[in-house]
């Protein structure tokens, strides 16, 4: 019985030295190439799960960028939407803006207001609106809700800084 575990052990150690041999790419030909067979069987196989690790990979990613990109589609329709309904909303108060500015106008006065434009400002979240005052060319910005006056601009001294006001509160779609 102690002989069958004695002849199962050796068995077992000639296995491992000739792995062993093959793998410190020791011994004769035959064993070298059969070596060879297996490293061009193993980097194959690591090709083979390394091209399906990056296969599983890209998917999973794309999934994500279809999911995200669909995703932001919805917000901006929403804001484009909602930014449209603010649009629509000053435009409400021209008529009442220019009624105001025609009754502070005296016909004896020198100076003259006229309204311009309103735009809804994204930055403000509100509607502005734009006068000038003849015959010093003052540009006047106002907030329509509140009636109060933001700023002024002198022309032509400070017709740049209008300029860049303007596009800066209109988020870029007011270009003067």
């Amino acid at each position: 019985m102690i002989e069958k575990y004695i002849s199962i052990i050796n068995a077992q150690y000639k296995d491992l030295w000739i792995h062993f041999k093959i793998i410190i790419n020791i011994g004769d030909q035959k064993d070298m190439k059969y070596n060879k067979d297996n490293l061009k069987i193993f980097l194959s196989i690591i090709l083979v799960v390394f091209l399906a690790i990056i296969f599983v990979n890209y998917k999973s990613i794309s999934i994500n960028n279809k999911y995200l990109s669909r995703e932001i589609q919805k917000i901006k329709e929403e804001r484009d939407s909602d930014y449209f309904q603010k649009k629509i909303e000053c435009e409400k108060y021209i008529t009442s803006i220019k009624k105001e500015v025609d009754q502070n106008n005296n016909f004896w006065s020198l100076n003259t207001s006229s309204f311009l434009f309103i735009f809804y400002s994204p930055r403000d979240n509100s509607c502005l609106y734009v006068t000038e005052r003849f015959p010093d060319r003052e540009f006047f910005i106002f907030n329509a809700l509140t009636r109060s006056k933001i700023t002024s601009f002198k022309f032509p001294e400070q017709h740049e800084e209008y300029k860049k006001f303007v596009l800066d509160y209109s988020d870029g779609e007011i270009r003067l």
